[in-house]
């Protein structure tokens, strides 16, 4: 069994584009648009204490607007032995200066244990935090997820979420007019032979929280 250690060579730079309306972007990135509450309803059981990610600031207009979200991934990697299947959910929390700066933090959680067809010889990442950063330029956001950090003792990602999210990060380029939006969209790790070997697809939400 190899896991996603063994392909860092294959991690993609990821560029992920965001765009609110009834169109997809590409064959593999399907968007939509969704408005919902400042507080982000129904999302996982996963918290992110918008304080944690940075002092409240601000320009001589007030504060910063503290901005939440939400997403939900589903990932695979295949193997010899076949193909592992794992589920995540997670929050996002950042804030957004008068000068238009976003920095915040992000978590993700396994939700059960892997669906694998072997038995696992080396223990399951259970979540990871991350780090947010970027800006608003009027109407368009542009949102680095990076500087993923394993937490527990999980030393292995055996589902996909690691070599098509974590490890490479994720960059996203938003158009959210009123301050929400959503998107879905699949990230893929090709083999040698260009066939997939990971795979995640994502769901992900945001909005205005506070100070809109």
């Amino acid at each position: 069994m190899q896991d996603h250690t063994r392909h860092r060579w294959l991690w993609p730079t990821v560029v992920v584009v965001l765009m609110l309306g009834a169109f997809g972007v590409g064959a593999l990135i399907a968007s939509r648009t969704e408005l919902f509450p400042p507080q982000v309803d129904g999302g996982a059981d996963v918290v992110v204490d918008p304080g944690a990610s940075a002092s409240p600031t601000g320009g001589p207009e007030g504060p910063a607007a503290a901005w939440t979200g939400r997403f939900d991934s589903r990932t695979s990697q295949a193997y010899r032995e076949g193909v592992c299947r794992t589920s995540w959910a997670g929050a996002l929390a950042f804030e957004v200066t008068t000068e238009g700066t976003l920095t915040g933090r992000g978590e993700a959680v396994l939700g059960g244990d892997p669906d694998c067809p072997f038995p696992l010889r080396q223990p399951q990442v259970r979540s990871y935090t991350f780090e947010i950063e970027g800006t608003v330029r009027g109407e368009r956001v542009s949102m680095a997820w990076e500087r993923f950090r394993a937490a527990g003792r999980g030393l292995v990602d055996h589902g996909g979420f690691g070599p098509t999210i974590a490890d490479p990060g994720v960059q996203i380029d938003a158009r959210a007019p009123g301050g929400s939006g959503s998107t879905t969209f699949t990230l893929d790790v090709p083999t040698a032979e260009g066939v997939a070997s990971a795979r995640s697809r994502t769901r992900v939400e945001f909005g205005c929280a506070q100070r809109c």
